[in-house]
């Protein structure tokens, strides 16, 4: 069991590209302060997250994880990346100018990769 931390600020982006994930791995979720979606991580259990991993984005350096996937954050995930491991470290973003960006700084990105491919691959190489 890995654990995985989550940087989002969407409600459905993270149930669907995560909540998957829950049943094999420690998923914790970084998310915007006081964001509606958030208020209540409660009603996330039903998907299978555990609320009490949910918190407001803070000082990544202090998050041990095996994995990171970044939202793009409206380009705030630059801020954060900077700060998390590089090789354990995934920009997962709608935005094809964020990708475009992430990729031009080094950054990797999961583009059309299943997530499931990354968190193996990146598990196996631990």
């Amino acid at each position: 069991m890995a654990k995985i931390v989550v940087y989002e600020d969407g409600y459905m982006d993270l149930i669907d590209r995560y909540a998957h994930l829950t049943k094999e791995h420690d998923i914790h979720v970084r998310h915007p302060t006081h964001h509606i979606e958030f208020e209540r991580p409660e009603r996330y259990r039903q998907h299978g997250f555990n609320p009490d991993n949910f918190k407001a984005f803070g000082n990544p350096k202090e998050d041990d994880a095996d994995l990171y996937f970044l939202d793009g954050l409206r380009g705030l995930c630059f801020q954060f990346a900077t700060e998390l491991p590089k090789d354990k470290t995934f920009i997962y973003s709608d935005s094809r100018e964020i990708e475009d960006e992430a990729r031009k700084i080094g950054l990797n990105v999961v583009g059309y990769r299943r997530i499931e491919v990354i968190v193996k691959e990146t598990l196996e190489k631990k």
